[in-house]
């Protein structure tokens, strides 16, 4: 899947994308989210990544430092 993230500033109430040749796509998705706000969001989960890497485990290693009964 090819993707293209742009950031730009809203002139007259319109965006402009520009797609490279490379793009062959005749549909995509277009999604506008004001760029402050994503940007808050952003730091908030740069904030918890390092909590989340607990939970970042190969399978075995989980299991290698429980007691066997």
């Amino acid at each position: 899947m090819q993707a293209i993230r742009e950031i730009q500033s809203v002139q007259k109430h319109q965006v402009v994308v520009n797609l490279p040749e490379s793009f062959t796509a005749k549909r995509v998705e277009v999604i506008v989210i004001p760029y402050e706000e994503m940007n808050e969001d952003r730091n908030i989960m740069l904030a918890q990544q390092p909590s989340m890497q607990d939970w970042e485990n190969e399978d075995d290693e989980v299991w290698d430092n429980v007691p066997a009964i």
